[in-house]
């Protein structure tokens, strides 16, 4: 680790989420973030979860970090989280990253489950949210239903992903997407609402 980026890491909440993490993996809390851990939620880092991480000295960008009453934060992969973050996982409720890399003002609100698999690559302005917030009020309706994104998904920038959606293994959502059903793996979806627009396909992150 360089100097530079020693100097940028609140060390303070960097071991306050230590002292929560049951797991063997270390968290880097970088400058500009809050973190605001209920004493009864927990934490299981197997890898390193970097929050907040800023691309250049000069992003001021504020992040967040908030685990309610019996919450759960399960990280199995390396994870990057960038600058501009405001994740919230309410009581009772579960949030896992399998390892990947999160781009600037990713905004989680996780009521229930959310689920997001190894080697997923999140773009810019991306909403992951599991619940509607407000009861509406006609047969067969769920205010709140678990999201899944399998493994090696790249989300593109400003995407929506609503509740009760899987993304399947090795797809790709185009950006301003606003993902209400599920998408199949391997296949491009793209549009408001989002829909399988080509099947077949594969990706390279490099």
């Amino acid at each position: 680790m360089n100097v530079k980026k020693i100097f940028d890491i609140d060390w303070l909440k960097t071991i306050k989420i230590k002292f929560h993490n049951s797991k063997k993996g270390m968290a880097i809390i970088y400058r500009n973030s809050a973190v605001n851990l209920a004493n009864d939620s927990s934490i299981c880092l197997s890898e390193r979860f970097e929050f907040g991480r800023r691309y250049y000295r000069q992003d001021n960008r504020t992040s967040a970090l908030s685990l309610a009453g019996n919450a759960k934060l399960i990280v199995t992969g390396a994870e990057q989280i960038y600058t501009g973050a405001y994740i919230t996982v309410a009581p009772n409720a579960v949030l896992s990253f399998g390892g990947g890399y999160c781009n600037n003002n990713l905004t989680i609100d996780c009521f229930e489950r959310i689920a997001i698999g190894e080697g997923v690559f999140i773009s810019k302005n991306v909403t992951i949210r599991d619940s509607d917030n407000h009861l509406m009020c006609y047969d067969g309706y769920e205010k709140t239903k678990p999201i899944m994104i399998s493994d090696h998904v790249w989300i593109g920038m400003n995407v929506t992903i609503l509740k009760g959606v899987t993304i399947g293994e090795g797809a790709v959502i185009a950006a301003g997407s606003v993902v209400t059903r599920d998408i199949p793996p391997h296949a491009l979806g793209a549009g408001v609402p989002c829909r399988v627009i080509k099947t077949g396909i594969e990706w390279k992150d490099k």
